[in-house]
């Protein structure tokens, strides 16, 4: 009887074949995991919409006239629901479209060369409520997303260094800072950071793509937090030319009201429910998250 080995050579092309099967497969894989991911993250920001609607105070979703790829023009930065209109501080970013964006269109920064974006005073708040969606151009860099406020004490201030996420509420005499720690990687995030004077003690949360990152006491901060000097894509968490942003930034909306847990359960639980009918999400994922729902989401009250 002939018994017939496999070559030497043989042996590799089927080693190589099975290489590149496998990276086709990775890749795909890491196209699904995203979609996932912002597909989650979509489900809790229009949640939160749903329940804070009626304290929705500014929204900008970008979906100006302006041709992607063209810098951003004044009609690309109008605020969709309130009257905060934004300026352009410096050179003005980039406009993106499509598939380079969570929706519509979006804002493209680079700090070397562009500035940022200026929307005005927002008013004094109690608890409020800011939901962006960031995708930064370099995973380890620094980012400053956006602030509040005319001084390092007032109002609030969030900027990243790599997955070193900071955040700071003041009072206009003292602040306090918020240390998470979040790998953004430079895929598209959905950021929720709240200032939470509903409960006690008060608290500053940090939510990304839905689960709960960190919190902190604040009671020591007494008084409203002022939202003046509102700005996206800028934070004087560090200095010039690193507090402005480098990446891409969609749907910023802010609220003048922290979240309310019955209501974001709810909703986000309805939008789960959408996302497996629609096979957004596997049932191993959607068991998953409900169980974080009600760990993670519990937190809130």
């Amino acid at each position: 009887m002939n018994k017939k080995s496999f070559t030497l050579i043989e042996i590799l092309v089927v080693i190589v074949i099975i290489g590149i099967i496998s990276a086709f497969i990775i890749v795909s894989m890491a196209g699904v995991s995203d979609k996932a991911r912002i597909a989650k993250g979509q489900a809790f920001s229009s949640s939160l919409k749903n329940a804070l609607l009626a304290n929705l105070v500014s929204e900008w979703k970008f979906s100006g006239p302006t041709v992607a790829g063209s810098p951003v023009t004044v009609d690309d930065i109008k605020d969709s629901f309130g009257t905060k209109d934004c300026a352009i501080n410096g050179v003005a970013p980039t406009i993106r479209s499509g598939s380079d964006c969570i929706s519509g269109s979006c804002v493209d920064f680079d700090r070397e060369n562009d500035g940022y974006l200026s929307c005005g005073n927002l008013g004094t708040m109690s608890s409020f409520t800011l939901n962006l969606w960031a995708k930064k151009n370099t995973a380890g860099d620094y980012n400053c997303f956006s602030e509040g406020a005319t001084g390092w004490s007032s109002g609030f201030h969030f900027w990243a260094n790599g997955n070193a996420i900071m955040s700071r509420v003041g009072n206009d005499t003292a602040g306090i800072n918020m240390a998470s720690t979040y790998s953004f990687g430079t895929s598209w995030n959905n950021i929720v950071f709240v200032v939470d004077r509903n409960v006690t003690p008060a608290l500053q949360k940090l939510y990304v793509n839905s689960s709960l990152v960190n919190s902190l006491d604040i009671s020591s901060i007494v008084g409203n937090i002022n939202l003046s000097a509102f700005k996206i894509g800028f934070s004087s968490g560090n200095s010039s030319p690193l507090n402005e942003y480098r990446g891409k930034i969609d749907e910023v909306r802010v609220y003048n009201e922290s979240l309310p847990a019955s209501r974001v359960r709810e909703n986000y639980y309805s939008g789960l429910n959408k996302l497996l009918a629609q096979s957004g999400i596997l049932s191993m994922e959607y068991a998953e998250r409900i169980s974080r729902l009600i760990n993670n989401l519990g937190e809130l009250d």
